[in-house]
């Protein structure tokens, strides 16, 4: 149903990632719907899920002290917050803050890949993440950022003849946009990974006016 298009994942990370597409794949197929689709904690879950499947300890949304920038010199504002995913991996501890964005890329939708929408929820989920730097220096653990993402098309791409090649070419060129706008990306001090699937087949009906599911990604940050 769908296929991988591109995985810039390093090891171990691509064996996670591969495994959550695996799992948002067997759910499709087996209940005719896409995890991938839902809510920042529905794909947080889920990922947590992969990580356990290849023997990565994981959690969800574990209680952590998290700190502001005031704007006063030296002074910092502190509350008690939450991590989206707490993990251990090859016996390092990671924390993540994530995010989740939900795109069209029907016709001039402004939602679409090639307009930076993951680029700038990235630089949301590093804020975020800048937040529980101090807490995961404690607990000597490496602080990152996760934004899943996916990506449907109006049922009018799905009819027969010229559309399945119109189909075809809107996904390509969406996710060939993303892979540039991705390797153009420069954040200092953390190293950038991203992975996207496809299927120009789905069959998947997504809300009332009938989107479809045609791709779905993850980005991860983590310090250099």
């Amino acid at each position: 149903m769908y296929e991988e298009y591109l995985n810039t994942f390093s090891v171990p990370w691509k064996k996670v990632v591969r495994k959550w597409a695996k799992m948002n794949i067997a759910y499709a197929e087996a209940v005719e719907d896409l995890p991938a689709w839902y809510v920042e904690n529905s794909n947080s879950a889920l990922f947590s899920s992969a990580l356990w499947a290849c023997d990565y300890p994981s959690i969800c949304e574990t209680d952590i002290g998290k700190q502001v920038i005031s704007g006063l010199p030296g002074r910092r504002r502190a509350y008690d917050g939450r991590t989206d995913i707490e993990a251990l991996v090859e016996d390092e501890l990671f924390l993540f803050e994530a995010k989740k964005r939900h795109l069209n890329l029907s016709g001039d939708s402004r939602r679409a890949l090639r307009h930076n929408v993951i680029a700038r929820a990235l630089d949301e989920a590093l804020s975020d993440t800048a937040k529980i730097r101090s807490a995961a220096g404690n607990l000597t653990a490496k602080a990152g950022s996760i934004v899943f993402f996916s990506a449907v098309l109006s049922a009018d791409y799905f009819g027969q003849g010229k559309w399945i090649s119109k189909r075809r070419e809107r996904i390509v060129d969406e996710l060939e946009a993303f892979k540039r706008n991705m390797s153009d990306l420069r954040f200092k001090d953390v190293d950038l990974m991203y992975a996207a699937y496809f299927s120009d087949t789905s069959r998947l009906s997504i809300s009332t006016d009938d989107y479809r599911p045609v791709a779905f990604g993850v980005c991860m940050t983590l310090p250099k």
